[in-house]
């Protein structure tokens, strides 16, 4: 019974190899375990158990935890960013396209929480002195925005980038309570949080404007 469970394991570890993508069957696993487990669980040797290939695959690829974590960050920001492109296509005018991108951030983690874990692991931010050039550009969508808005003459940078992030923390926050199912039991006329977040950009640009 061990003997045939051997050579199950090692037919699965050869199957991975030869599926035409190791780095995609590996970084689909440790999405998968995030899911599954949390960010805080996930191990290269459960990834490569995971995906069914050798102990020595995921560090082949990635070199360590750490680097697979800036892999799945990286294509996760480059999803979120076209993702914010894609909502504000067609926007009738700066204002609502920046509603529209705050709208898509939120959408977008609370349709992939296990990517938005990983996008904002503590580990990344700890490792890197700057942000990716994924993230940098997923942040350039937000401040784009604010430029249309604001006017690029009349704001300097970091006027901008104040703004940004008076844009980015109301909708990251509500991301966050989302993808932790934190939204029962506060009061709210409705935890939807796709319709919360159109209540918090519309606000954000009226404050005048009654919450619901």
């Amino acid at each position: 019974m061990a003997a045939r469970k051997r050579r199950a394991t090692r037919a699965r570890r050869r199957r991975g190899y030869h599926h035409g993508d190791l780095r995609r069957a590996l970084l689909d696993a440790a999405l998968a375990l995030i899911a599954r487990n949390g960010v805080s669980a996930l191990t290269l040797r459960a990834v490569a158990r995971r995906a069914g290939v050798s102990h020595a695959a995921p560090a082949h690829h990635f070199g360590d935890l750490l680097g697979l974590l800036h892999a799945l960050a990286d294509e996760s920001f480059e999803a979120l960013r076209a993702h914010m492109l894609a909502a504000i296509a067609g926007a009738p005018d700066a204002q609502v396209a920046l509603r529209r991108s705050g709208v898509a951030y939120v959408d977008f983690a609370v349709a992939n929480p296990a990517r938005f874990r990983a996008m904002f692991h503590p580990a990344i931010g700890d490792a890197a002195a700057e942000p990716s050039a994924a993230q940098a550009a997923a942040y350039e969508v937000l401040l784009a925005g604010i430029r249309a808005v604001y006017g690029t003459p009349a704001l300097g940078e970091r006027e901008a980038a104040e703004l940004a992030l008076s844009a980015w923390a109301p909708m990251h926050g509500l991301a966050a309570l989302a993808v932790d199912r934190q939204l029962e039991g506060k009061g709210l006329a409705t935890t939807d949080p796709l319709k919360l977040a159109e209540v918090l950009t519309a606000h954000a640009q009226d404050p005048r404007r009654p919450s619901c």
